[in-house]
């Protein structure tokens, strides 16, 4: 009797099991997705997808590096996508569906949304050279400058490359409503003080349409060349003078510039009361 249990045990260790929720796994030139073994559609969608975002992605000049592990994520219950760098490279995919107004809800296939998306961050914060570059040869991943830009320019730049990527224009009417009625705050109010209304989706509010204003005034080479050019920066905290070397000003005079046309915009559209607070 006592055998047979331990002969049972040692089965159950060794013998890969595929309960529900179990993750299985699929390698495709140097990616590796982990996806629940019931999941098999969502995965053959991304892994039939993965190609042509990796090659536009390569075509803007933005690289991947592998190996990359890919994980729909039956834990992250979250409408965003979990990106890391060290110790290895990962981006974590919520299995779950966006709610009504959370981001990605809107996406017909929200996992293809946000796939692209978490390869789109790999790639940004991929760009690393100078310093970091040569150091990573000989100790491995140190660090990704790239990684703690504010929200709103990754967010801005990721949004901007899916609206290029598919052709279609991707706005969030919440989002939109609230940036057409609300007063464009100060930057600093943009990437700090998430308690101030409308709080923590404000990078995404105001970010987004002001990525899209720059890309529309400088074009994709100047946000690429800051993007290197941040990616190789001994202060990683310092964005001023990086933008200034790339556009000619600083953020805030960008900011301060597209402000002054949003609300002559503003002005000569249609009155209404705007309402702001909790």
């Amino acid at each position: 009797m006592i055998n047979r249990i331990v002969l049972a045990a040692v089965v159950f260790i060794l013998l890969p099991i595929h309960a529900p929720g179990a993750l299985v796994y699929r390698e495709s030139d140097g990616l590796f997705l982990y996806y629940p073994a019931e999941e098999d559609r969502i995965a053959n969608r991304l892994l039939d997808k993965y190609p042509a975002m990796r090659d536009f992605l390569a075509g803007q000049g933005l690289s991947i590096k592998y190996p990359l592990h890919v994980i729909v994520d039956n834990n992250l219950d979250r409408p965003a996508v979990d990106v890391k760098t060290i110790p290895h490279r990962e981006i974590r995919i919520p299995l779950r569906a966006p709610g009504v107004l959370e981001d990605g809800y809107l996406q017909a296939d929200p996992w293809t949304y946000y796939f692209f998306k978490g390869l789109c961050l790999q790639a940004i914060y991929s760009e690393r050279s100078g310093i970091y570059s040569a150091a990573e040869k000989i100790f491995g991943q140190l660090m990704s400058p790239n990684k703690i830009l504010p929200e709103w320019i990754k967010a801005g730049i990721c949004h901007l490359l899916y609206r290029i990527y598919t052709g279609e224009q991707h706005q969030d009417p919440y989002d939109s409503a609230l940036f057409e009625n609300i007063p464009p705050p100060d930057m600093d109010d943009i990437s700090h003080h998430p308690e101030k209304w409308p709080g923590r989706n404000s990078y995404r509010i105001f970010g987004i349409p002001f990525i899209q204003w720059i890309y529309q005034h400088h074009g994709w080479e100047p946000i690429l060349n800051f993007i290197r050019l941040h990616g190789k920066g001994l202060v990683p905290i310092e964005i001023e003078n990086k933008a200034r070397d790339v556009y000619g000003k600083s953020y805030s005079d960008l900011w301060e510039t597209f402000r002054t046309e949003l609300v002559r915009t503003k002005q000569t559209g249609r009155g209404g009361l705007t309402i702001t607070g909790y």
